[in-house]
């Protein structure tokens, strides 16, 4: 497929620089950082905080020029740009989400950004199950006592 400049975007897709940051990205851990912060910022600008629209763009931008160049899958960048789009909603700047984040962590990683977005697990929890293993230990209890004839008798079968 040869590049068209002239190729229009579909309908809903917008123009990233998510090229720029791709290429960081790829020279390691230090850029990748920062280069992930400009990336979701720049699609809480340009795409409302729409991480599934900004990764859409960023891929067909890229094979707009007729061969994919990303280094990061479609479902990458939904996923790194969608935990900074979190952070932005929370701390409003760059600079605010940097000092939030240093506060925390030592490194700049972007592993412990992803933790980082995650929050501290203040949203509701739904109803544990007990485990099977402790299932398992009630009912050999339970059944250790229907066969022993006293205590001292279930206290053995248990301790075995």
């Amino acid at each position: 497929m040869k590049r068209n400049k002239n190729m229009k975007y579909p309908p809903k897709l917008v123009r990233t620089s998510f090229g720029v940051f791709d290429r960081a990205i790829a020279k390691g851990e230090a850029l990748a950082f920062d280069a992930w912060l400009d990336a979701g910022l720049e699609c809480v600008k340009k795409c409302g905080g729409n991480a599934s629209l900004y990764a859409k763009s960023a891929v067909w931008d890229s094979a707009r020029s007729g061969k994919n160049t990303l280094t990061q899958t479609e479902t990458t960048i939904r996923l790194y740009v969608g935990a900074v789009v979190r952070l932005a909603k929370k701390y409003d700047t760059r600079s605010a989400i940097v000092s939030a984040y240093d506060a925390v962590y030592e490194s700049r990683e972007i592993g412990a950004l992803l933790a980082f977005a995650k929050g501290n697990g203040q949203r509701k929890q739904g109803k544990k199950r007990s485990s099977n293993a402790v299932a398992l230990t009630k009912r050999s209890a339970h059944n250790a006592w229907n066969k022993a004839k006293s205590f001292d008798e279930f206290w053995e079968l248990i301790s075995e």
